[in-house]
């Protein structure tokens, strides 16, 4: 592995022997804070990585909505791409540009951490997470920045997503004490609870991913280590989420129904080089999930899969060391914009849906982190 890989979350603050128990607390990260993905080629700048724990209570039940918007596949077309990367004064900020790269704005000015942006259904609206109000939430703009409205307030929150309706929005949060999928009304209003796990001790390596999956947490406090559930993604017809999940004892993409029930693992270790998987995302039309799968502590590689998990197919293949990653597909489906790290420095790029025509998008970019692509509409 190339020496100047460093871990994407986060070089590691401590882990403390036996690994059943870690320094953990809740914290807001000072370092670096990206999207989703594992490693990139990166400076010793990095913070340390963190890794939310505790137990829950039982699921709530969460009744999916008919779509009343038109989904991406039926006749979106490409509009911005939304995404984060630290400002002149370092800060992490969402902007947005469109895909030949041209056009770049900053959307936020407010808070030190401004990532996860996801664009609503109808184009007109994008979610993200900030700091602005002390920790990790839930927020809403406006597509040209304006009006921002927080949504969540309690414990600290990660990778919103909307629902295919636009009326939900599903994403990770700690505040029952584990990282667990929830969803809230569009208006911040009626939050559920979808997953339910209990901390279980991980191997060696497993504890090592789960602090660096977490993005921003810390570690600090003594407590078990517990399974963790994150990313979500919604299939096109509101039946059903996948996420990543460590409760089959190693990083995977799980489905559910959208009320939580008929849980399902969908992917297992894939050899050596591909051991775990992280970070879906359906494609418009609900055929295929793309994701990231790759070593711990080390570079992954983009897949598709079917939504069973069936019929896995690798799509990026760069030389050796280097990590591709957080991919996010167009709302036409034809193609994938994804993290990348390589001699180029830290970007964005875009290529092809099966892997083709592989171009940079931005590049040279202080920590990039997750895309999210803006649907636009012909309407009269």
């Amino acid at each position: 592995m190339n020496g100047d890989l460093t871990m994407r979350r986060g070089w590691m603050e401590s882990i403390a022997a036996p690994l059943l128990t870690l320094v953990v607390a809740l914290s807001f990260s000072a370092g670096r804070v990206v999207g989703q993905g594992h490693y990139m080629a990166s400076t010793a700048r990095n913070a340390a990585a963190q890794a939310p724990v505790g137990s829950g209570d039982s699921p709530r039940a969460v009744e999916a909505s008919p779509q009343s918007l038109p989904c991406p596949a039926a006749g979106a077309s490409n509009g911005l791409i939304a995404y984060g990367h630290r400002d002149a004064d370092g800060r992490q900020q969402i902007f947005v540009a469109n895909a030949d790269g041209t056009g770049k704005r900053q959307l936020t000015q407010e808070g030190k951490r401004n990532f996860f942006p996801a664009w609503s259904p109808d184009g007109k609206r994008l979610a993200w997470v900030s700091d602005r109000s002390g920790s990790p939430q839930i927020w809403v703009m406006d597509a040209d920045g304006n009006n921002p409205t927080q949504l969540t307030t309690q414990g600290e929150n990660a990778n919103p997503v909307w629902s295919p309706d636009g009326r939900r929005l599903a994403f990770a949060s700690t505040q029952s004490g584990q990282l667990e999928i929830w969803v809230v009304e569009a208006d911040g209003s009626h939050p559920k609870r979808l997953t339910t796990t209990t901390a279980a001790g991980l191997g060696d390596n497993l504890v090592k991913f789960v602090a660096m999956e977490m993005g921003f947490f810390r570690l600090k406090a003594t407590t078990a280590v517990g399974i963790s559930n994150n990313f979500p993604t919604w299939s096109p017809d509101g039946r059903r989420i996948a996420f990543c999940s460590t409760r089959g004892g190693s990083f995977a993409i799980w489905g559910m129904d959208a009320d939580g029930d008929h849980l399902t693992q969908l992917t297992t270790p894939h050899g050596s080089s591909f051991p775990y998987s992280n970070i879906p995302t359906y494609s418009p039309d609900g055929s295929m999930i793309a994701f990231w799968s790759g070593v711990d502590l080390g570079p992954g590689q983009i897949w598709v899969m079917n939504p069973d998990g069936s019929n896995r197919k690798q799509v990026t293949h760069p030389p050796a060391g280097v990590n591709c990653d957080e991919p996010a597909w167009s709302p036409d489906g034809r193609k994938i914009v994804f993290t990348r790290n390589g001699p180029e420095g830290d970007g964005i790029w875009i290529m092809d849906a099966d892997g083709s025509n592989e171009r940079v998008f931005v590049t040279k970019l202080a920590d990039p982190s997750r895309t999210s692509w803006q649907p636009v509409y012909d309407r009269p």
